[in-house]
């Protein structure tokens, strides 16, 4: 999971799960957790000094998908050395976070991310970290009590309600 599903190889990053050609109901799976350093004696990097406990350990393993997994072991794993693989994991899980999960900590209940700024220039939404000129929700209206209480801490005396079209805003001056 914390490779988001994709193969850690950076010349990869192939999907690892798949809708089914011929089922709705099933997927195709191609992904594998690999060990970096071998779980046994004999394997491809095996490390004489881990523990067993180190071995079977999160910290030793490398999520890729079938043909990297398949990859990495031939030829001994001598051309996949453990310094590349675990750079390899390091540098997917920094990319997974910075280019999948885009809400930057806004994981619910405080609402989505931007600055909503009115058509007066007043800044209605100070709790979202970047700040951006609208609001885009989409088909959902932003709740005009939201957006009014909001108004009121900033200081600005219109208000928003909901009309046929939309939101309806006092005349400008």
């Amino acid at each position: 999971m914390r490779a988001a599903l994709l193969c850690s190889n950076p010349d990869c990053r192939g999907q690892t799960v798949a809708p089914s050609e011929s089922d709705e109901e099933t997927f195709t799976y191609l992904g594998k957790a690999a060990h970096i350093s071998a779980a046994a004696a004999g394997g491809p990097r095996y490390d004489s000094k881990m523990s067993p406990q180190e071995r079977s350990s999160i910290s030793n393993a490398i999520f890729l998908c079938s043909s990297c997994a398949d990859l990495i072991d031939k030829n001994e794993g001598k051309d996949f050395p453990v310094t590349v693989l675990r750079q390899w994991k390091v540098d997917h899980e920094q990319w997974v976070t910075s280019n999948l999960n885009k809400r930057h900590g806004g994981i619910g209940g405080e609402g989505g991310g931007g600055t909503i700024i009115g058509n007066r220039g007043a800044v209605v939404g100070a709790r979202f970290p970047e700040e951006v000129p609208y609001i885009d929700a989409g088909v959902d209206l932003v709740p005009t009590d939201w957006i009014n209480q909001r108004l009121l801490e900033c200081g600005e005396s219109w208000r928003v309600e909901v009309g046929e079209a939309g939101y309806s805003l006092p005349p400008l001056d």
